[in-house]
């Protein structure tokens, strides 16, 4: 009895006697896929943009003929078979993990790509100007900001130790927004970019405090 064919990419039965995938789908899927784990074009096959997963050519000819409607509409379709099979609503290809609706391979993707992204100035401004917003509603304070009023300096200017960027939870040396005056709120003008450790002491320690840890520091150098 001869072995069963096999189809490359889904792994079912293959009866296409000239081709290592079962269907025209597989074929593209898998081609796709390995383009772009090889850091090409998905379309063409050659060397793709730094950012996307498309060459020059390929883009420019994406951007004419692009749909948003149709590519959302498509999109949601795609998703929405893939939850009902239990697979990757990612990629809509590999079973989603236990519990999930994606896939291994997809989460650490995402995962890499955050990590990148995450520690870039850009996104932290966005991140900054986004969490301002949320707190100027909760506490209805004033909020007029963009990205262009926050300014990251090289080192906190209460500190002076040099503003460092972390990719998992902020550290002591992270850079934060502060209200220069609280009651004032997010409004240009009146927000600075200090460190994670100045912006907590300044948040929790009042001007009578800090005149006597002061005075306890100059009595304790005295002695």
């Amino acid at each position: 009895m001869n072995d069963v064919k096999k189809c490359r990419q889904c792994g079912k039965e293959n009866i296409r006697p000239r081709s290592p995938f079962c269907s025209r789908k597989c074929d593209k899927l898998f081609k796709y896929q390995n383009r772009l784990l090889n850091g090409l074009c998905v379309n063409c096959g050659e060397k793709r943009n730094r950012d996307g997963s498309y060459c020059l050519s390929c883009n420019e000819n994406q951007k004419r003929h692009y749909d948003p409607e149709k590519a959302s509409l498509l999109s949601k379709k795609r998703r929405k078979k893939a939850k009902s099979e239990g697979k990757c609503m990612v990629c809509c290809n590999n079973p989603a993990d236990e519990g999930l609706t994606y896939c291994g391979r997809c989460r650490k993707l995402a995962k890499n790509r955050y990590a990148k992204y995450s520690v870039t100035e850009s996104h932290i401004k966005k991140c900054m100007l986004k969490n301002a917003k949320r707190r100027a509603k909760d506490f209805d304070l004033p909020f007029d900001l963009s990205l262009g009023d926050i300014v990251i300096p090289e080192r906190c200017p209460i500190l002076g130790i040099k503003l460092k960027r972390n990719k998992n939870k902020p550290g002591p040396a992270s850079p934060a927004l502060d209200k220069i005056v609280p009651s004032k709120g997010y409004i240009r003008g009146n927000v600075a970019v200090i460190s994670h450790r100045a912006n907590a002491l300044k948040s929790e320690l009042t001007e009578e405090m800090l005149i006597k840890i002061l005075e306890y520091v100059r009595r304790a150098n005295d002695v």
